[in-house]
């Protein structure tokens, strides 16, 4: 009887362990959907699109508010938020990680200094990451009168007139404190993709080897199969369009007209897709949205009652 209540007594406290993480994701599904709507906006008013050639590589806003002034501030935001939503995945799995490998940690998120430091911390990589984006990638009047003939030939936009960013991989050679700066890119998202693959191995691990029940370990693999899909969504969608617009364009591997749509799509999908990944994977946030849109059962039942009354 008394390993019986034992046992009644650990899953109780397991199934309260799992509803406290689950209502603390709703922190992370806010922010995504303040990211959500600020790519949306960012990519309607400024529609940045990626530009290589050779050594040099452009970045620049062809939308409504593409001047300087207006689209400056527009790539410069549009730029940290693509490091914002890799960190604020990596916190995500970093989260699930501790629930459910060191559960003995999960009091530390309940501790506002932690918090606190958590954020700071994050605020201190984004802040690097935008200095260094102006740092190394600054318009300058020699870099925008040596590439503006190419930006002309490939997409017919006067770059003296658009906000962009840009570099040449000889020119910044030839200033070695720019190069350390630079070299922060690659720095951060090892770390980031570092932390991120092993918290996925011991993710997979614990669900392995840990005996709990049958709905618990199919809950904690939905929340899994969801952080990967928020992991692929933005890969997809942002980071490997740039990469491979810097690389086709030079070598004209595709014509330049379809890089550059298949890139402007690419950023203008991101903000969609991980609304629907999180509304499929999560039933609450779902039924949520259907009875905000009175489109539950219940609510259609009702109607059609009343209807017939």
């Amino acid at each position: 009887m008394e390993e019986y209540l034992a046992v009644d007594h650990l899953a109780r406290e397991s199934s309260l362990s799992i509803a406290k993480s689950l209502s603390a994701f709703k922190y992370f599904f806010f922010l995504f959907g303040i990211v959500d709507i600020f790519f949306s906006v960012v990519q309607a008013a400024f529609v940045p699109i990626t530009v290589g050639e050779h050594t040099s590589f452009v970045f620049l806003s062809v939308g409504l508010l593409r001047s300087r002034e207006c689209g400056f501030v527009g790539l410069l935001l549009f730029i940290i938020g693509c490091i914002f939503v890799l960190l604020l995945i990596c916190n995500s799995f970093l989260y699930r990680y501790v629930v459910l490998c060191r559960p003995n940690l999960t009091h530390l998120y309940a501790r506002k200094r932690y918090v606190a430091m958590v954020v700071a911390l994050n605020s201190v990589l984004i802040l690097d990451w935008g200095y260094s984006v102006h740092r190394t990638m600054p318009a300058t009047a020699e870099f925008t009168a040596t590439f503006r003939p190419t930006v002309l030939n490939i997409v017919q936009i006067d770059i003296f007139n658009t906000a962009h960013f840009g570099f040449n991989t000889k020119d910044l050679q030839r200033r070695p404190l720019d190069i350390i700066w630079f070299s922060q890119f690659v720095i951060i998202m090892l770390l980031v993709i570092v932390t991120i693959v092993y918290c996925v191995f011991q993710i997979l691990e614990t669900l392995k080897r840990t005996v709990i029940s049958s709905n618990a370990r199919k809950l904690h693999s939905r929340m899994f199969n969801l952080l990967i899909l928020q992991l692929l969504n933005p890969v997809v969608f942002m980071y490997l369009p740039c990469m491979m617009s810097y690389i086709l364009v030079p070598v004209n591997a595709m014509n330049v007209d379809y890089i550059c749509t298949l890139t402007y799509s690419s950023f203008a999908v991101f903000p969609l897709v991980n609304p629907m990944i999180i509304l499929h994977y999560v039933r609450d946030y779902r039924v949520y949205l259907l009875r905000l849109l009175r489109l539950d059962n219940s609510t259609l039942r009702h109607k059609i009652t009343a209807r017939s009354t």
